[in-house]
């Protein structure tokens, strides 16, 4: 008969939509699960940043010595570069060549003497140097690659939020349609009464 059909109908869709209620309640269910995941990757890599600033600590102090060093290269290179202009002068020159006068020769040995010792100081101090640059330019270095995990990290913790929002909105989208599927059920209880009858 008709109301038999009409029952039956009716029946077939309660049971889809509660199968559809269900089937989008373990959607809920194993999202639920996913951001609590997503909520322990988070602290993990916000720990993990963390331990990696405090690797930084003194980052400002090595760059300025690194600066610094730099700098006193250069002052010592200059300085070099004089005396040994000096040392070359006085070992091809015997006149002065703004007076025309002489130079003593005990005078000229005395002269290469001090600025060949000053030379050698000068190299010795550069010598020292240059490994203290080399050791401030690894820490530079090491800092650098902090600072690059450090964006790594941000950049992996980026995405996970991206994850959990998108997780959420569609969660929200889901719950939002089990409500559909309740109201749905409230109607039908009243149909139901209805075939009933």
């Amino acid at each position: 008969t008709k109301h038999e059909l009409e029952t039956k109908r009716f029946n077939d869709l309660s049971n889809r939509n509660l199968s559809d209620k269900d089937y989008k309640q373990q959607i809920i269910d194993k999202n639920t699960e996913a951001l609590k995941k997503y909520q322990d990757d988070i602290q993990k890599v916000n720990e993990q940043i963390a331990e990696n600033h405090n690797q930084l600590q003194g980052q400002d102090e090595v760059q300025k010595k690194a600066n610094k060093l730099s700098k006193l290269e250069t002052k010592i290179e200059q300085n070099i570069i004089t005396h040994n202009k000096s040392l070359q002068f006085f070992s091809e020159n015997n006149n002065c060549p703004v007076c025309t006068q002489e130079i003593d020769e005990e005078f000229k040995e005395e002269k290469k003497e001090e600025l060949k010792g000053k030379v050698d100081t000068l190299n010795d101090g550069m010598e020292k140097l240059m490994k203290e640059i080399v050791n401030t330019e690894e820490r530079v270095g090491e800092f650098s690659k902090v600072s690059n995990k450090i964006t790594e990290l941000n950049l992996e913790l980026a995405k996970i939020n991206t994850s959990v929002d998108q997780l959420k909105s569609y969660s929200d989208r889901i719950h939002e349609e089990i409500l559909l599927l309740e109201n749905k059920d409230v109607d039908s209880s009243d149909i139901q009464k209805e075939l009933d009858t």
